[in-house]
């Protein structure tokens, strides 16, 4: 199942000037644990547009950080522990008003896609 993950706490999809057309399955997850949630119900979305800070009520003291960034991380190490890869096409963008949040999602999701790229071609 083809299907789009938007990760933004507050934010809608014309807020964030996000686009899909309308036949476009997308999921809105609100926090980390729901986007976790998707991705185990539904497999590994077409894309993915994050954003890094995620309300203070989404944390929960003594589990860590739970934001866009973690999302990231956890998304990765889940492809490697299934042994899965992203679809065909996959992309992902970065919606956040946090810069420096914002390069640490886009730096270790394209040296992630990079590791896998260059694992496929061995």
């Amino acid at each position: 199942m083809e299907w789009y993950l938007f990760l933004d706490d507050i934010r809608t999809l014309e807020q964030a000037n996000v686009s899909y057309s309308k036949d476009e399955l997308v999921l809105i997850a609100r926090n980390m644990d729901d986007a976790i949630f998707y991705v185990e119900r539904y497999g590994i979305p077409q894309a993915i547009n994050f954003d890094h800070d995620l309300a203070e009520e989404n944390y929960v003291v003594g589990q860590g950080d739970r934001t866009g960034y973690d999302f990231a991380l956890w998304i990765c190490d889940y492809i490697l522990d299934n042994s899965l890869d992203f679809p065909k096409n996959f992309y992902f963008t970065v919606h956040s008003m946090n810069p420096v949040g914002k390069e640490k999602i886009i730096g270790y999701m394209n040296n992630f896609m990079k590791h896998l790229e260059e694992e496929r071609s061995k």
